[in-house]
């Protein structure tokens, strides 16, 4: 199984909850302190992250993320973002908000599949 760490403020987590998705652990509303700390805790093997965190940003947390835990990441932001900024802070995919859940999965899923070819969150859902 795929866990998740979520991270961000804003992210509709019962939405995510509801699709099936195999959070590991949460961290919403706190910053990349509370974020890092929740990764020590669970170890996930994807992160979801806003890029606008309160005292910090999504683009720090997620370059410390990979930097500890070599994990692939997934950012989402209100405002649009340059490729290579999310790209060179270790994300994999970017989505622009509003998001609709179904997009979100799709781009959680393609996120995993180069970890393994076997596993996805789309066999996580049921």
């Amino acid at each position: 199984m795929i866990g998740v760490l979520v991270s961000g403020e804003g992210t509709n987590l019962q939405a995510l909850i509801d699709a099936g998705l195999p959070i590991a652990a949460v961290a919403s509303n706190r910053g990349d302190a509370g974020a890092l700390a929740r990764a020590d805790e669970a170890r996930p093997d994807l992160v979801l992250s806003d890029i606008g965190l309160p005292g910090e940003n999504g683009l720090a947390l997620m370059a410390e993320l990979k930097r500890r835990y070599d994990v692939a990441g997934v950012a989402v932001s209100g405002h649009p973002i340059a490729a290579s900024e999310w790209r060179d802070a270790g994300f994999v995919a970017y989505r622009l908000k509003p998001i609709r859940v179904d997009q979100l999965l799709q781009t959680l899923d393609a996120a995993v599949r180069p970890m393994s070819a076997a596993t996805s969150l789309q066999s996580c859902r049921g």
